[in-house]
């Protein structure tokens, strides 16, 4: 019943719209008190990542002074955050792949746009975009069938990606 957040070092990048990301987890949260929000983050504080993360939701969260119980952090694997999952909500991250392999809904926040900065393009036509009450809600949405067959969730009779063959 978990509502996920797959978080991202660098997107957004602003300290502002990663504060208005928190905010509509603390609204998500506060709208259902029986189910928590997870924010998902990819490894402890101080260990290194592939990408340094300025202000972390962490950080944000600590200065948080009334924060609801039930909206957490979790460094779980993805995967285990996935199967407590009722849907996923990111801005771009490729966890979205994940979920949706596995049958879970995702909701893609569009309240910052849809920009190559944002890495988030992959998501036209899918039908996963969302915004601030979507996730609050807890709307999450199934992708659309052509976008999946157009992003390699296609069966394999379908594929047309040439095979090579090696002599060894």
């Amino acid at each position: 019943t978990d509502l996920v957040f797959a978080v991202q070092a660098l997107v957004p990048l602003l300290l502002e719209d990663r504060a208005r990301v928190l905010e509509v987890l603390i609204a998500a949260a506060r709208a259902d008190p029986t189910r928590r929000v997870v924010i998902k983050v990819r490894g402890l504080a101080g260990e290194r990542q592939t990408h340094d993360e300025v202000a972390s939701y962490p950080e944000l969260l600590e200065q948080v002074a009334d924060a609801p119980a039930n909206l957490v952090v979790s460094t779980a694997a993805m995967s285990a955050a996935l199967d407590q999952a009722e849907g996923l909500m990111t801005v771009s991250s490729t966890a979205a792949i994940e979920a949706l392999a596995r049958g879970i809904p995702v909701i893609v926040l569009d309240i910052f746009g849809i920009a190559p900065q944002l890495i988030n393009p992959v998501f036209v036509g899918s039908g996963l975009f969302g915004g601030e009450e979507a996730v609050v809600r807890r709307m999450f949405r199934h992708p659309e069938p052509a976008w999946l067959d157009d992003n390699y969730f296609h069966p394999v009779e379908a594929d047309d990606v040439a095979v090579l063959e090696f002599d060894v």
